[in-house]
């Protein structure tokens, strides 16, 4: 009979399937009272502890209430409820800090909207630059200009080749080919006969030092190269004459090339233009539109930091609940938290699965001494 009596008040604690893993009571005791039955259990996990042990002395407990009472559906209920510390101090470092990120958050709005408006005022400016720029083009006459450089080069070419009609060996030989400042002239002195024919004249200028018998010899010789030169004088001219037309046709390309540019800049202008009237439109709608949405941002602000505050819990009870039966084992219908605000208002929050069984396991180690820690542990903080 004593071992019957003994397996009677040995009970199993009844959970949801999703809390099964958490924690897991059983019998210890039997007392007069169905608070003494769920106190008598023991915890699974900890056989040493009997819920009373584990639940009623715990640092984080300000106070312990336990209680039975029949709830809207007549079940009977035993309710265990521990009263937090430090929840004013938990209250008042979250709201410090969530006050900072919410001030953070509205800056940071501000200064976004600040850089939306440095961002379309620097667009206005770009299209402002490439209005500028194409205006500028319009009304640039370079093209009626040909290009300075080209043109040295070609009157140089119709200079020489002026020479050479004259067919005086003594005036193209006097001439400098090989002028520097004309690349042309010099690549048609080196790619003609001219040049050759006009050194070896040069070489065979009479020298009054000489004897009779080698200066004949040397003058005849220089009568030769005369005639070289003058029979180099049309190839010569050629030439010249095609260098004349190559850089012609640069010249033209190059004329072309800015009459292509003012012809892009002349059905550009227009749509820069309108870009330009875009720009301002939205760079006004900014401008204008500042105070208002700076406004908005602050109120916006105000009323969460109203709202935080409100919020702000000034009392948490730890709750667990327990639905007792004359036939069946005790069952855990609830775990989790009473939040009382400031503005007056209790809000309960279940913990369902693992942080049920986070804070069965903080309830044997016993080591939170206020509410932040205990959070901390458990994460079961909750903020209404």
């Amino acid at each position: 009979m004593e071992q019957a009596g003994e397996r009677g008040r040995s009970m199993s604690l009844r959970i949801a399937k999703v809390l099964a893993a958490a924690w897991s009571l059983s019998l210890a005791g039997c007392g007069n009272s169905d608070i003494s039955t769920v106190k008598g259990l023991t915890l699974e996990q900890a056989p040493s502890f009997t819920v009373e042990q584990a639940f009623d002395h715990r640092k984080v407990c300000d106070s312990v209430k336990w209680r039975e009472f029949k709830d809207d559906r007549e079940r009977k209920i035993v309710e265990y409820r521990c009263t937090f510390k430090g929840v004013a101090d938990f209250a008042s470092h979250t709201v410090v800090d969530l006050t900072q990120k919410l001030n953070t958050s509205a800056q940071i709005a501000k200064s976004t909207y600040d850089g939306e408006i440095s961002g379309d005022q620097a667009e206005v400016d770009r299209v402002n630059k490439s209005i500028a720029g194409l205006n500028a083009t319009l009304s640039n006459d370079a093209p009626s200009v040909p290009d300075a450089s080209i043109q040295a080069s070609i009157d140089h070419s119709k200079s020489l080749i002026a020479v050479l009609q004259t067919g005086n060996v003594d005036q193209i030989v006097s001439t400098d080919f090989t002028d520097h400042a004309s690349p042309i002239s010099e690549q048609m002195s080196q790619s003609s006969n001219l040049a050759e024919a006009i050194g070896q004249y040069k070489g065979s200028v009479k020298d009054e030092s000489l004897d009779p018998a080698r200066a004949t010899l040397w003058a005849q010789t220089a009568q030769r190269q005369r005639a070289a030169i003058q029979s180099s004088i049309p190839a010569a001219i050629d030439s010249l004459n095609a260098q004349i037309r190559d850089l012609q046709q640069q010249q033209q390309s190059a004329m072309q090339g800015q009459t292509g540019q003012k012809d892009y800049a002349r059905n550009h202008l227009p749509v820069m233009q309108a870009n330009l009237q875009t720009a301002q439109s939205a760079l006004a709608a900014k401008v204008s539109g500042k105070s208002q949405y700076f406004a908005s941002v602050d109120a916006d602000l105000s009323v969460k930091l109203q709202r935080l505050n409100a919020r702000a819990p000034t009392n948490v009870d730890e709750i667990f609940q327990w639905s007792m039966s004359d036939n069946t084992d005790p069952v855990l219908v609830f775990s989790g938290v009473a939040i009382t605000s400031k503005s007056g208002e209790t809000k309960q929050f279940s913990y369902q699965g693992y942080r049920t069984k986070n804070a069965v396991v903080a309830f044997v180690r016993n080591d939170a001494t206020d509410y932040a820690h205990y959070i901390a542990e458990t994460l079961t903080g909750q903020w209404p």
